[in-house]
């Protein structure tokens, strides 16, 4: 029952990344939070790593809000295309590194679609990019 902002999380980045409401400018005229050392604090790094979420479909945070933890999140669209939510694969880096697994991308993506296509989106998903 955390509520975390979304500078510093993979949830953040994909609703910063997909949605249609500019929540971006709003959050620029706060102070970005620090949990670790490895937490995104500056604005333009923060604006890349939403532009990165939209290209690869995407987003991860690793170690920005618990040291030894990286979280990865793929956008889900409501039946009017916005997305509204985020699924998201949570665990240790030893398990989910950096830069995950493709198979585990491919199952968060598989299942970011069925979800999506259960809330009425007819839309075209995200096609999963580790570029």
């Amino acid at each position: 029952g955390s509520e975390l902002p979304f500078s510093a999380t993979s949830q953040g980045r994909v609703i910063l990344a997909f949605s249609r409401k500019a929540y971006l400018p709003a959050l620029k005229r706060q102070k970005l939070q620090s949990f670790t050392g490895y937490t995104t604090t500056d604005y333009a790094k923060l604006e890349e790593a939403v532009v990165e979420a939209r290209k690869k479909g995407w987003a991860t945070a690793p170690q920005e809000t618990v040291l030894g933890i990286n979280a990865v999140s793929v956008p889900l669209f409501a039946a009017d295309g916005d997305c509204i939510a985020a699924l998201t694969l949570v665990g240790s880096l030893q398990y989910l590194p950096e830069i995950p697994e493709r198979s585990q991308l491919e199952a968060l993506f598989a299942a970011g679609e069925r979800i999506s296509a259960d809330l009425g989106y007819r839309g075209m998903y995200p096609k999963l990019s580790m570029a």
